[in-house]
């Protein structure tokens, strides 16, 4: 069982969260608004974007980046592409030991068309630089939540 860190708690996060678990990893989702982070807490589910799709009581939802993040094995960045620099110098004040670091954020950055992989390389420590991956592919949130095959 790895102890893994989402963050970002979109719909893709969720998603995430809830199949780490399934498959047996004590999992952290870090959602960075206050307000929206206590709704999920208490409401275990996102209404609005994955209804029905119930985080399971196990997963620890925070606000709080160094008590999701401290002693993750591995982070899951589900964030939106425009936060990713942002949440990346925020990692690195963090100064983590080596985790695995897995980008699942779409696109590109609109001020620099940098790609996600690129962000991460410019601003995380070098010795994290070959722990950077990507997971992509034709998937969406509400599909994986159910374990639906994504095509």
């Amino acid at each position: 069982m790895a102890k893994i860190a989402v963050l970002g708690a979109g719909s893709w996060g969720i998603a995430t969260s809830v199949l780490l678990f399934s498959n047996g990893h004590q999992v952290t989702l870090w959602e960075f608004d206050h307000l929206e982070m206590t709704k999920l807490a208490k409401d275990r589910e996102h209404k609005e974007k994955l209804p029905g799709i119930v985080i399971p009581k196990e997963i620890t939802i925070t606000d709080d980046l160094t008590s999701a993040t401290v002693g993750a094995e591995m982070l899951a960045l589900a964030l939106p592409s425009h936060t990713v620099r942002e949440v990346a110098k925020k990692l690195v004040r963090l100064k983590l030991p080596d985790p695995i670091i897995v980008n699942l954020a779409k696109g590109i950055e609109n001020d620099t068309l940098c790609r996600m992989s690129e962000i991460l390389k410019e601003e995380l420590s070098s010795n994290l630089h070959d722990k950077i991956a990507t997971l992509s592919g034709p998937s969406h949130a509400e599909e994986v939540s159910r374990k639906i095959p994504t095509t």
